[in-house]
């Protein structure tokens, strides 16, 4: 018995000096790792090192340029500029320390009219020049292989006293100036993404002089705000920051935040109208308020509209809109109310809506050319209100509305048709979920 107590305590010593031995030897490799990343600027990482030939080229700084004041007490103001291909894939990204990597991009149409390139201008405020230089490094990325071009903002990782001194803090400000149409066409970007935590989001309004094949911007804490856009797929995420603006696409919408609210006017457009093929809408947030209207944005009232493109005239304002378009529309919140109004959609067109809130109550108008199935699931002790406007044939032929209500194991529903139908489709299927009561659906 005293035998294997000795040995015990052996081994537990054993272990413990090579425990302690390890550590001492990952200290100080760290350590060194620290000191050698101090002295040789940013501490870029060998699998994601930025290097001039092929991927990063820096930029050209000028610093305190005659009549250029910098800002919020700022000392200093630096410039530069670069120019990308219009037809080129425009990334935009920031990465490291966030004292060293926030403040605002701008997009806007102030480019050269009829111009084939994009010009970029960036401004960097600082208080110690060296704080810019040593610890930051702005980056004009080109392509290797695939036709991407870009700017990159990084800086030093894992500097914690920046965070709270103002004197070591660099903040940044992007304008991306895209060309001005020359004529009634809009100028066509086949991609544009942004990566950019701690920056203020800031669209101009573009949508009738510019067209993305694909948007996406990608930021925390800080709003996403967009004046108005058009593109074919957009795809809009923060995290506790709000999303605001008009929002036009013709495949898919996605918008995502949490902790803040979100309100938007959203334009979707459908080419197709067999019901294969349908144009997405997807919104959610967490603890924040949904507010969707879809009416009268840059598409007059074409919210929901048919047409082959958005660069055409299909959905233009003051002109009837087509038949058909099939739409899929998904919105989620949770302990805050969700507001969602669908003033137009184009005859004959085919609605699918899932929309759920918890923790608080849901009011919905849908278009009144909707015809399909609704169905409003709340509280027990609940009573939706659902409100029937008297309506004529938005269509023009003279048909007359059917809305039927009915009470299914605690689930309020019914139908709403224009008849005589002449539709040879699926019709829409609607649903609502709220957990609190003040549930409201106008039709």
């Amino acid at each position: 018995m005293t035998f294997h107590k000795k040995t015990g305590w052996l081994r537990y010593l054993w272990y413990a000096f090579l425990f302690a031995s390890l550590s001492t030897v990952i200290i100080v490799a760290l350590v060194k790792h620290a000191h050698k990343n101090k002295h040789q600027g940013v501490g870029w990482s060998k699998s994601n090192r930025p290097k001039d030939s092929g991927f990063c080229d820096s930029a050209l700084w000028t610093h305190d340029p005659d009549g250029v004041p910098p800002i919020d007490a700022f000392r200093h103001v630096s410039q530069a500029s670069f120019e990308f291909p219009v037809s080129a894939h425009l990334v935009f990204t920031a990465e490291g320390e966030p004292a060293l990597a926030h403040g605002t991009i701008e997009i806007d149409d102030s480019g050269e009219a009829g111009a084939d390139t994009v010009n970029v201008d960036i401004t960097a405020y600082s208080n110690n020049l060296r704080d810019l230089l040593d610890e930051t490094k702005a980056c004009q990325l080109t392509p290797t292989k695939n036709p991407v071009h870009g700017v990159g903002i990084y800086t030093n990782k894992h500097r914690p006293n920046f965070a709270y001194s103002y004197q070591r803090m660099v903040t940044w400000h992007i304008k991306v100036r895209l060309p001005a149409p020359s004529g009634r066409s809009p100028i066509n970007i086949t991609g544009l993404s942004t990566h950019m935590p701690m920056f203020v989001h800031h669209i101009g309004d573009i949508a009738r002089s510019v067209h993305f094949t694909a948007l996406s911007s990608n930021s925390f804490a800080v709003p996403i705000s967009v004046q108005s856009l058009a593109a074919e797929r957009v795809t809009v995420e923060t995290m506790d920051g709000t999303i605001t603006g008009t929002f036009n696409a013709s495949r898919s919408l996605s918008l995502f935040t949490t902790n803040a609210p979100l309100k938007v006017d959203v334009g979707m457009l459908s080419s197709r109208d067999d019901g294969l093929f349908s144009t997405d809408l997807s919104i959610q947030t967490m603890n924040g308020n949904v507010t969707v209207s879809m009416h009268d944005n840059v598409y007059a009232n074409c919210v929901l509209c048919k047409g082959p493109s958005l660069r055409t005239s299909a959905c233009m304002p003051r002109q009837l809109p087509a038949r058909g378009g099939v739409f899929e529309v998904g919105l989620k919140t949770s302990n805050s109310s969700l507001t969602i109004a669908m003033l137009d959609a184009p005859p004959d067109h085919i609605l699918r809506m899932n929309a759920q809130t918890w923790g608080a109550s849901a009011n919905v108008v849908l278009p009144k050319t909707y015809e399909g199935e609704y169905h409003l699931r709340s509280p027990p002790m609940d009573s939706p209100a659902i409100h029937v406007a008297d309506l004529e044939d938005p269509a023009g032929r003279g048909r007359r509305r059917v809305v039927e209500k009915h009470n299914v194991k605690g689930v309020i529903g019914g139908t709403i048709q224009w008849l005589p139908s002449i539709r040879n489709t699926h019709s829409g299927v609607v649903n609502i979920w709220a957990s609190k009561l003040g549930m409201s659906l106008s039709l």
